[in-house]
């Protein structure tokens, strides 16, 4: 009987207590300052032809830069979200912000009753909050903890998410140089399988992670007529004179093989048209079943016609998996070949993505807990294929100038990247996010959309992940030198020009080591290294040690001590009885130099 008795007991607390308990509002403490967050926000204008939830649930997300470039008195933006639940309401009771180690609450929305979320999209923002307020120095992490309670069915729930933000200095800097990310997904990024970040805060997280610029390149089977005019809306509106953002979209296109049982996609980068490119013709979510992509060749053609510019998108990625995608092969020499016919193809998108760490274990759609990461070590192994494809492809088309880019390919993500890879329930991470690796562009007249795909489209770039390196070939005569060549122009080589390597690096990312000179030409590829004993700002003149008898194309890349690196573009140079002999006027002007 006693036994009977206990049992029952332990039936109402599991059946009727539990609940009842879980019924009852708990508010966190006061926090270290009032008036910090933004007014709750519900916007409706990403969310136009949307039919289908990324997941059969609702989703509860959470973001902030994973670094603080700013001042000790400037913001560190951070967001916190609710999305689709149109689909399938929630009555929201707080969302606490507390700083870890050591824990302190930090901010709370804390209404008096139960707030009703029945919107496609609800944020919250943090406003205001400083490393000064938290009593942080360069070089300090910040930890931060997000706690967002509700009530859903009857039962209230509490969903954590997990920052870590590095308060860190500015990047090293070269004069007329401007750093971005060419391959970002928003929020016109939406479908079953995933969708992309906020545009008004992914532009805050990229300020203050230190890139000057942003392309949007959303996926084109996500993107509608009107989206793509809402898409450049947004762009527009959040660019200003010291921060431009591009609009484009990554495409996914038919690699043109016929004989494929499920169509093999690829995907390219475009940027610069302005008129809608439409994707491929899908049933919303699910493209394999119900679609046919679009040849590569003809959107090539409309982005040429609108005189736009286009990459090779992670060239050397498969996706093996069924996906809304397709299969996601590697570019083929088909591929090339048929993009080189185009102008507009410029190159190929090689440095794509920073995973240098990851975390696949512990984590749950309700406990987003990367860290600590565990270490990635061939995390780069897809770049150094990349560089080797991108040397091949060079010299086998000395005829045509050929570029790389570099993104981060993040959808949101600008803290780390999560994937739903372990079902609906685990997700793994990595850390990979906005600007971790970056295009860096020479715009010696300013920053503007118009510079920015100019130097774009003419390889006046290079790719970085901290440090910069820079590279012009010098000539001289009498007593005046001037440079004949920057890096993406191409020149006549006199036999007696010069080098000139700079790099620039930070304590961030450490000293800079070593340069690697690539000299490509028709008969293959060679190197020539040089070490720098882990200065931050170095110049060198170099005078070529070559035997070169037709055009060549040469490019560097620099690496500290800490693994960080930067790689350049080529310049081109074509020799008096070169098959490519290129009437060139040199654009650069002549400097006197004195005589002695």
């Amino acid at each position: 009987m006693r036994l009977r008795i206990i049992l029952s007991t332990l039936v109402i607390i599991l059946f009727i207590g539990w609940p009842l308990t879980a019924f009852l509002r708990s508010a966190p403490n006061q926090p270290i300052k009032q008036n910090l967050l933004d007014s709750e926000v519900s916007i409706e204008k990403y969310i136009q032809t949307m039919l289908y939830p990324n997941t059969p649930f609702k989703d509860f997300n959470s973001d902030a830069p994973w670094v603080h470039r700013g001042g000790l008195d400037e913001q560190i933006p951070i967001i916190s979200f609710i999305k689709d639940a149109h689909l399938d309401s929630i009555g929201l009771d707080y969302v606490a912000f507390y700083r870890l180690n050591p824990e302190q609450l930090v901010a709370v929305y804390n209404p008096s009753g139960l707030v009703t979320i029945d919107s496609p999209f609800w944020y919250i923002s943090l406003n205001n909050l400083t490393p000064n307020d938290l009593g942080l120095n360069y070089g300090d992490d910040l930890q931060i903890r997000i706690n967002i309670r509700f009530r859903d069915q009857l039962i209230y729930h509490t969903y954590k998410y997990y920052l870590s933000i590095a308060i860190r200095g500015s990047l090293p800097q070269q004069d007329g140089w401007y750093r971005g990310d060419i391959h970002h997904h928003t929020f016109f990024t939406s479908d079953i399988f995933e969708y992309g970040g906020f545009p008004e805060f992914d532009v805050k997280a990229a300020k203050d992670i230190g890139m000057d610029w942003i392309a949007f390149t959303d996926h084109s089977y996500d993107v509608s007529a009107s989206e793509w005019e809402n898409l450049k809306t947004t762009a527009q509106e959040n660019s200003t004179d010291d921060f431009i953002v591009l609009p484009g979209m990554e495409f996914s296109v038919d690699n043109n093989n016929s004989n494929d049982l499920v169509d093999d996609r690829v995907h390219l980068l475009g940027l610069g048209f302005d008129s809608w490119i439409s994707g491929p013709d899908i049933v919303p979510g699910f493209d394999v079943f119900g679609s046919q992509p679009r040849v590569m060749t003809d959107i090539l053609d409309d982005i040429e016609t609108q005189g736009g510019v286009s990459y090779a998108a992670h060239p050397l990625s498969e996706i093996t998996a069924l996906s809304n995608w397709g299969f996601i092969k590697p570019w083929s020499s088909t591929n090339y070949t048929e993009a080189f016919d185009y102008e507009s193809f410029v190159g190929m998108e090689i440095f794509n993505r920073r995973q240098t760490s990851f975390n696949n274990t512990g984590i749950t759609t309700d406990n987003v807990n990367p860290f600590p990461w565990s270490l990635n070590s061939n995390w780069d192994t897809e770049w150094q294929d990349g560089i080797t494809k991108f040397n091949q492809l060079v010299g086998d088309n000395l005829d045509r100038k050929i570029f790389f880019s570099g993104g981060a390919d993040a959808h949101g993500d600008a803290n780390f990247e999560t994937s739903n890879n372990y079902g609906l329930v685990d997700v793994a991470a990595n850390n990979n996010a906005l600007g971790k690796v970056h295009t860096v562009a020479y715009l010696p007249n300013g920053l503007s959309q118009e510079n920015l795909l100019y130097a774009l489209k003419n390889g006046h770039s290079i790719v970085s992940d901290g440090p910069l390196v820079n590279m012009s070939v010098r000539r001289s005569g009498g007593c005046s030198s001037w440079t004949v060549g920057n890096i993406g122009d191409r020149i006549n080589y006199s036999g007696s020009d010069k080098l000139l390597i700079s790099g620039k690096s930070s304590d961030e990312f450490g000293g800079l080591e070593t340069a690697t000179v690539h000299i490509i030409n028709s008969l293959g590829h060679s190197t020539e290294n040089f070490s720098f004993s882990g200065n931050y700002d170095f110049q060198t003149l170099l005078l070529f040690s070559l035997n070169q008898t037709d055009t060549f194309a040469v490019w560097t890349e620099v690496e500290t001590s800490l693994g960080y690196r930067s790689f350049s573009n080529p310049i081109w140079f074509n020799l008096p009885d070169s098959a490519f002999n290129y009437d060139i006027v040199d654009p650069y002007p002549v400097v006197n130099q004195n005589c002695y």
